[in-house]
């Protein structure tokens, strides 16, 4: 080395620059020497939500990164055996951005990570069950990075032949959590979603089938189960009460047909409590909340039927509620069951907004969270208040959950939407029901169909 630095001379020595910064020939040698070189290797880490879903509902991939400058793009591929048409929209690849954080001073101690949902569409067709498995790559068509694998169960089929009946059942929604000690509150999660086919009605007629229809629940409480069937032909299902949302700075999200969302916590600054757990193949669960620092407190996102509620995080991102769960059942394409949204506490914190599905919207200082539409209700604003900011209710017959208390105040967080059963049958068929239910007649534009709602209530309903 000292020879070759003589040939050179001290001022020509020369440059390369790097990532971190300009290392002459004599520097490299020092760092490679004491194993101080920098080592800008990125890496990926993949990993997804979930391994098994029902079409018509969504998984997240998520990628932590190291070495990636924020704003890299990613690129996903799927290699499995869906096609476009599977997907919400329709498309089979897409990108993720990455996005930074810092763990250190230098770059090359840079943390990242980059996620993408994506959800299955409702198609009606028999399929059999279907595999998703993304490729991620650094560049479209690059070398694969990971997989995320994903089994997709074929719940949404093609009419069987005759006398039918498609059923949805919603239950009620979670209410969202309360401001009891300042801090952002959890929205509630949504009430279980479920739907089948009974093939033929003609082994259930005239015989009488219990239905409950689950209320939603109040302030940081659990919705009511919604169940239906239990008599001949119709074997009984139940669809389980959204879970609570987490009161700011006391406790986390409740378990439910999907998960209330954690509360925010007191210090330190870091991660708060954890939203709660859905049900399989009813919900997912709510996301959790968050301390920024100082006043900025936060809560999760509640959990919808198909999407999991947002976290909340160190940017001030909105904590939205989890989108809902879409069927054609009534003629047209509709959500059920959206979360609520997170609620904020001070500062630029912002209440997240209600799923789609009737999920009520956060309260916050900053901004009130808009309720989740899309469905045959809306879920109610949230307020934006810097003192006492309630969150928006879950929309009735739903089973949207409640938007979390926030502002600077004790608060109340929101109601969850109540539930719902809807019964789509041959235009030769009728449905009647005991005193305590609420039945209706929906218009629908179905050829050949004949659609009822129950709406309410406790009872029994009966088949001619």
């Amino acid at each position: 080395m000292s020879s070759l630095l003589r040939l050179i001379g001290a001022s020509r020595v020369a440059n390369i620059s790097i990532a971190n910064g300009m290392f002459n020939l004599a520097e490299q040698h020092v760092q490679k020497k004491s194993n101080a070189w920098p080592n800008n290797t990125p890496v990926y880490n993949v990993s997804v939500n979930t391994t098994q879903i029902n079409e018509g509902q969504s998984f997240t991939i998520s990628v932590a990164t190291r070495n990636l400058r924020d704003g890299n793009v990613l690129y996903w591929n799927n290699y499995g055996n869906t096609s476009a048409l599977d997907y919400s929209p329709s498309f089979a690849n897409g990108t993720l951005t990455v996005q930074t954080y810092a763990s250190g001073g230098m770059p090359n101690n840079v943390e990242g990570f980059a996620n993408v949902t994506i959800s299955l569409s409702s198609d009606a067709t028999t399929e059999g069950n279907e595999y998703a498995n993304i490729a991620i790559s650094a560049s479209d068509g690059g070398p694969i990075l990971g997989w995320a694998n994903v089994l997709i169960i074929d719940t949404s089929q093609s009419p069987p032949p005759g006398d039918y009946m498609q059923f949805v059942l919603v239950a009620g929604g979670g209410g969202g959590g309360s401001q009891g000690n300042g801090g952002g509150s959890g929205g509630g999660g949504a009430g279980g979603f479920l739907c089948g086919n009974i093939t033929s009605l003609a082994p259930s007629l005239n015989r009488w089938n219990p239905v409950t229809i689950g209320a939603g629940g109040g302030q940081a409480n659990n919705g009511s189960n919604s169940t239906f069937g239990g008599n001949t032909g119709i074997t009984a299902v139940t669809s389980c009460g959204g879970g609570a949302g987490g009161s700011g700075r006391i406790s986390g999200g409740s378990n439910g047909g999907s998960g209330g969302g954690g509360g925010g916590r007191t210090d330190p600054p870091g991660p708060g409590f954890g939203g709660g757990t859905g049900t399989p193949g009813q919900g997912t669960p709510g996301g959790q909340g968050y301390h920024v620092g100082g006043t900025y407190i936060s809560g999760g996102g509640g959990g919808g039927g198909s999407v999991s509620g947002t976290s909340a995080d160190q940017f001030n991102n909105p904590m939205n509620g989890g989108a809902g769960c879409q069927t054609s059942i009534l003629g047209v394409s509709l959500y059920f069951a959206g979360g609520g949204g997170g609620g904020g506490h001070y500062g630029s914190a912002t209440a997240g907004d209600g799923g789609l599905g009737g999920g009520g919207g956060g309260g916050g200082n900053a901004r009130g969270g808009i309720g989740g539409g899309c469905s045959i209700c809306t879920g109610s604003n949230g307020t934006q208040s810097g003192g006492t900011a309630p969150g928006g209710a879950g929309a009735p017959n739903t089973g949207g959950g409640g938007g979390g208390a926030g502002g600077s105040s004790v608060g109340n967080g929101a109601a969850g939407g109540s539930g719902i059963l809807i019964l789509n049958m041959a235009s030769t068929r009728s449905a009647t029901v005991t005193a305590g239910l609420t039945i209706s007649a929906a218009n629908t534009a179905v050829p050949s169909r004949k659609i009822y709602c129950i709406t309410g209530g406790t009872g029994c309903v009966c088949f001619s």
